[in-house]
């Protein structure tokens, strides 16, 4: 629908072919080469002396025979207004046909793919003091008439886990460096048992006693690298086991979550539905006809929620009080507005400073890889519960900076009177052009390129010293890692960049629909080949993505565009009533044949008395009204056309209308929802129940404590008798069964301290327990056979084969 427009723009009624223009991305946009001088006696010198429009503003004989430079261009006529209209109406129908075809489909997906979140329950602020599975098992049996598989109970334990951590990492860092030359040179005895390098903690703490602290000089080199201060490892490490020793000792740990997983979907969902209760009763532990035997110790009534899936937990972060919460999104979202401001200042003062377009493209595509990068920086410092809530906090950040670096602050940026100029030092359309090209053809080719994923495999990965066993290796291997939340980004912000310039570069449709097709194809690539696995996250960004963002682009693209169309013709100039006929020194502006400007360039010129005379206006719209409206102009000044006026005012109300219907409707559906929610639960089972057993499911996993750290390939396993637990229920497979105790936070707890919290039975880490289901064997012999004899008839190999070859070895793996 667009070629309409585009063919009008490249025509011979616009600006004679545009025939100046070079570059072929700028064919068929609204940039203006058919331009005049006209009388304009009333404007000033000081209208044009700013912005870079000095070559806008002349002088004839005289300073007294004023000159201005008009745009003859007619680009808001009616047909390319409604043309624009129509385009705007497919584009909003097909958004909300495409918003609910993915709504079926992500049904559709969560029904083909069988997960721990469809057979499980999460309890969020469980009782204190609740740290028995058998209890919970015994409970939620009795209320879903159905079997429990798993009973997962987290604590709030983030400090000691935090300090498991570094412990681990510390001690690592010991294990694999080479610090037998630089104990001995500071003059260490062999430790009790031969040691050459300090191994107990006693052995340890006799180092740091006897040996002295660098100087300054020594302590500069191991900031660069030169060196290794052997001596703080070691003292840092015995300070993190004395906090280790005071966090399992003297800190009581309370329960906070507990994850319950099913056999069955009909448990778990009799669970949520008979469990879901208004915020009001949880507040007053009070409701009426809530039956005993759904309260927990027949007292507390529990919020039972449906939860994320196993790796999407962020276990740090469970016990986090809304506050802390709150206040750490308030402050990321801060130092966001920090990031915008910075970035628009850059590209505004560049753009000022006369810096031709490609450069000041270059500088928002720098900032577009810079400030993301900082954002999700920020976003690690916030407490989210799972990896759906940081995804959707990192998408509103990344998303509301692109929008505005990409989009917005190119208009800030570019003076008003060289919006269709073809000087690509200053105008808009040119930065347009190189932007959209950098986006259509740079950004995929840098996806596809992966060089960090290339300099890991190919260089670090075979030749760095630093590689030292199948772990290091590992970790180079694991691919690029990427967020859900960019590549989101990466869509609505060529949506809003081509919606926002739609009017004025129609050709940004097709270069749209091209990126997209192109960014398709390499994050698909990329997501098969090059990047490493994602955690199962949920619908949150998709979901804020298509019921607020799309919505938003289509507004905006109404809004912005009713404003376009009432800034034409972008020459800050009217017609009045009055020829040069009717001036006291028409003789000075007939006789008057060459103009000089501003910059002191001359244009030859003909004037004659029956010419209209013009006078300066303000046509930027967009600091004078919301939303664009014809009756805005100012009394007198009317320089829009009555087709002009037509297309304005129907643009500009519609979308205003529609902005107000919009969210208005969104407000009081949200309303609604938010005050029902303190009445009655919120549960809305989605999908059909499959029939598949929790336990005869082949890739599934369990809610199992676990810290995922860049140093290490594996996550470390954060809780207590996970030994009890199938490894099965783990999504991840270090070469055998047996490799799992490695990865044990638990080890990094000294012995003492274990031998006192074992005879004390105190839990300082979660707690999980696994009540298998003993398997039919029958049943899954009888199910290989009818497998066996399906293979043979249909040819596909003999028993103990496949079409692949061997099927011998982890599925995981």
């Amino acid at each position: 629908m667009s070629s309409y427009n585009i063919v009008y723009y490249a025509g011979p009624d616009y600006s004679d072919r545009q025939e100046d223009v070079e570059d072929y991305l700028l064919k068929g946009s609204t940039i203006c080469t058919d331009v005049s001088w006209v009388p304009c006696p009333e404007c000033d010198a000081d209208d044009f002396s700013s912005g870079d429009a000095e070559d806008r503003f002349g002088y004839g004989v005289d300073e007294s025979v004023k000159f201005a430079l008009r745009n003859n261009c007619q680009g808001a006529q009616y047909e390319q207004g409604m043309t624009q209209f129509g385009i705007i109406a497919v584009m909003a129908i097909l958004i909300v046909f495409m918003s609910e075809k993915q709504k079926v489909r992500e049904v559709e997906f969560d029904e083909d793919e069988q997960t721990a979140q469809d057979y499980s329950v999460v309890v969020d602020g469980a009782p204190s003091d609740a740290f028995d599975p058998q209890e919970w098992k015994t409970f939620f049996e009795d209320v879903s008439d159905g079997r429990v598989t798993v009973v997962t109970i987290a604590i709030d334990n983030a400090p000691l886990l935090r300090t498991l951590m570094q412990h681990r990492i510390l001690r690592e860092t010991i294990a694999r460096g080479n610090f037998e030359e630089q104990v001995k040179a500071v003059g260490w005895r062999r430790g009790k048992y031969g040691s050459k390098i300090p191994y107990t903690e006693q052995e340890m703490q006799a180092f740091v006693e006897e040996t002295e602290p660098l100087g300054q000089s020594d302590l500069l080199l191991c900031k660069l690298g030169f060196m290794t201060d052997v001596r703080t490892h070691y003292a840092k490490l015995l300070d993190l086991k004395s906090t280790i020793r005071t966090l399992c000792l003297d800190v009581e740990y309370e329960v906070t979550d507990v994850f319950v997983t099913f056999e069955t979907e009909a448990a778990q969902r009799k669970a949520l539905a008979d469990l879901s209760v208004g915020k009001i009763a949880l507040k007053t532990q009070r409701s009426r006809g809530f039956p005993s035997y759904r309260k927990f110790r027949s007292e507390l009534i529990l919020q039972v929620d449906e939860p994320a899936e196993p790796s999407a937990i962020r276990w740090l972060d469970l016990a986090t009080d809304d506050y802390t919460r709150y206040k750490g999104l308030a402050q990321s979202f801060f130092l966001t507005l920090i990031f915008i401001t910075l970035s628009s200042t850059l590209i505004v003062w560049r753009s000022e400073a006369g810096d031709n377009a490609s450069t000041v493209a270059l500088y928002i595509a720098a900032m577009n890889v810079t400030v993301p990068a900082l954002c999700k920086f920020i976003v690690n410092f916030e407490s989210h519960p799972d990896e759906g809530n940081r995804s959707l906090s990192l998408y509103v950040k990344i998303t509301l900076f692109r929008w505005i670096n990409t989009a917005i602050i190119i208009t800030v940026a570019t003076p008003f009177l060289q919006t269709l100029s073809n000087d690509e030092e200053v105008s808009l359309l040119p930065k347009l052009s190189k932007i959209f090209f950098a986006e259509l053809v740079t950004a995929p080719l840098v996806l596809l390129m992966d060089p960090l994923g290339h300099v890991n495999k190919h260089f670090l990965a075979p030749r760095s010293s630093q590689v030292e066993t199948q772990d290091d290796i590992n970790k180079l291997f694991k691919g690029t890692e990427w967020e859900i939340a960019d590549r989101y980004t990466t869509v609505t912000k060529l949506l809003f960049l081509s919606f926002f310039y739609a009017a004025l570069f129609p050709m940004a449709y097709y270069i749209c629909a091209v990126s997209l097709t192109l960014t398709y194809y390499a994050d698909k690539f990329c997501v098969m080949r090059t990047w490493m696995p994602a955690p199962k996250i949920g619908n949150e960004v998709a979901a804020v993505n298509r019921d607020y963002f799309y919505p938003a682009c289509i507004l905006g693209l109404m809004l912005v565009n009713a404003y376009h169309y009432a800034c034409f013709p972008y020459d800050n100039l009217y017609e009045t009533n009055l020829t040069v006929n009717d001036l006291n020194n028409s003789g000075n502006y007939v006789s008057t044949t060459t103009v000089t400007n501003l910059e002191g360039d001359t244009f030859r010129v003909e004037i004659s008395q029956q010419d209209q005379v013009f006078n300066y206006v303000d046509q930027n719209m967009f600091t004078q009204a919301f939303p664009a409206s014809s009756d805005k102009q100012p009394s007198n000044k009317y320089w829009m056309t009555s087709e002009q006026t037509d297309v304005v005012d129907g643009i500009g109300w519609t979308g205003f209308a529609i902005f107000l219907g919009f969210f208005g409707i969104k407000l009081f559906l949200l309303l609604v929802t938010y005050l029902k929610s303190f009445v009655t639960g919120s549960y809305d089972p989605s999908g059909e129940d499959k029939e598949i057993d929790f336990s005869s499911c082949e890739e599934i996993s369990g809610y199992i404590p676990e810290l995922k750290c860049p140093q290490f390939t594996f996550p470390l396993i954060a809780a207590s008798n996970w030994e009890s637990v199938d490894p099965e229920l783990f999504e991840w497979v270090d070469g055998n069964e047996e490799n799992y105790a490695k990865w044990d936070l638990a080890n990094e707890i000294p012995d003492d301290v274990k031998y006192k919290l074992k005879r004390t039975k105190k839990p300082v880490l979660s707690i999980v327990r696994h009540y298998p289901v003993q398997k039919n064997y029958l049943r899954m012999i009888e199910k290989e056979m009818i497998n066996m004899q399906l293979q043979q008839r249909a040819g596909v190999g003999s028993v103990g084969t496949t079409a692949g070859g061997n099927t011998s070895g982890s599925e995981k793996a």
